[in-house]
């Protein structure tokens, strides 16, 4: 193993950068603009060489090369502004925020046998016979735009109201865009006066939520491309059928949850109930065999939204500091435990 080791050169180098710019400017007072600009590359090319050898009764009496190249970009655009106000008991803040990112990659691999020499590992020396090559390329893009609104009353009640909408390519332009509003409220039960007499709770808020997300998936409306043999030499087909009317996956979350805090905040409880329910879902459509799915040449069904499923839930976490010298020694205990059920709706 460790003269193969020796003799077999396989080597994989990545080039590539990453950088930023970024702004912030207050425009008024309590109001802020901050906008970003981020992005990457990467180039990465890598070869394996097997030579011959011949080690006792190990051997391998033809030489092979396998060489991959990769070349990847992302750019990230963000632009936002905030504004924060206290007054009186009041305190509020808006956010509005937009957001363009974009990706590509392409790759190539290519593998050869048969070489003469162990001298001189170059593809083109190799046998052509017999030879593979593929090679694979893709990009995508996505916008949102964000709007968010805070309320607090008097360190008491909190409510947020929030909503986004995003706009993805892997979607036909019917269905590109998607909307996912949310509300969510706490009430700090410790503020209050009633209980100013119960001394050992140091803090006790109830809290609710109610929101959708949404989810693009792994596919997306196009069909992409196979090579396939035909009688007149090598053609292409379509690998899966494309389908330019499927929609965003979006989930619904419904969540009740609780955090107190006792004996100067040593012991720390917060639990969570919850139901999911997602539509829509992003799955290949489940078409049976004699329509021709699995057959040789055949094109694999297309992506569609099918079904619906749901979650409930709950989670628990307990927190608690069970020693803190003056010595700085500091004895931590966390536990939790969370249960959920799927239910094919």
């Amino acid at each position: 193993p460790f003269a193969i080791a020796k003799l077999v050169s396989n080597k994989y180098k990545r080039t590539g950068g990453l950088g930023g710019l970024s702004a912030e400017v207050t425009l008024l007072p309590g109001l802020t603009f901050r906008t970003s600009f981020n992005g990457n590359f990467e180039y990465a090319d890598g070869a394996k060489f097997t030579p011959t050898y011949q080690l006792g009764y190990n051997s391998n009496e033809s030489a092979s090369l396998s060489i991959s190249t990769s070349k990847n970009f992302y750019w990230n655009l963000n632009e936002l502004l905030q504004y924060n106000k206290t007054f009186g008991k009041h305190s509020i803040g808006v956010m509005a925020s937009h957001e363009a990112q974009a990706w590509n990659y392409e790759s190539f691999n290519a593998t050869r046998t048969g070489f003469a020499s162990n001298d001189i590992p170059s593809l083109n020396l190799g046998n052509a016979q017999g030879q593979t090559a593929g090679s694979g390329k893709g990009s995508g893009a996505l916008e949102s735009y964000l709007g968010r609104i805070n309320y607090v009353y008097n360190e008491k009640y909190i409510l947020q109201l929030a909503g986004r909408a995003d706009g993805s390519a892997n979607f036909g332009a019917n269905n590109r865009w998607g909307y996912f509003p949310s509300i969510s409220a706490a009430w700090r039960v410790s503020s209050e006066p009633f209980m100013k007499n119960i001394s050992f709770i140091n803090d006790l808020k109830i809290r609710a939520e109610y929101g959708t997300t949404g989810s693009t998936g792994s596919g997306g409306q196009y069909s992409s491309l196979g090579p396939v043999t035909t009688p007149w030499g090598t053609g292409f087909k379509a690998n899966v059928y494309g389908n330019a009317d499927i929609q965003w996956e979006s989930t619904t979350t419904q969540n009740i949850g609780f955090n107190i805090s006792v004996l100067d905040n040593r012991i720390q409880l917060e639990g969570d109930y919850y139901i999911k329910k997602t539509d829509n879902l992003l799955m290949q459509a489940p078409l049976p065999a004699y329509m021709g799915t699995q057959a040789e040449g055949a094109i694999t069904p297309p992506t569609v939204n099918i079904g619906a499923l749901q979650n409930k839930g709950f989670g628990i976490t307990l927190n608690t500091v069970n020693i803190k010298s003056n010595s700085g020694f500091v004895w931590r205990t966390n536990f939790n435990i969370s249960a959920f059920k799927t239910k094919i709706t």
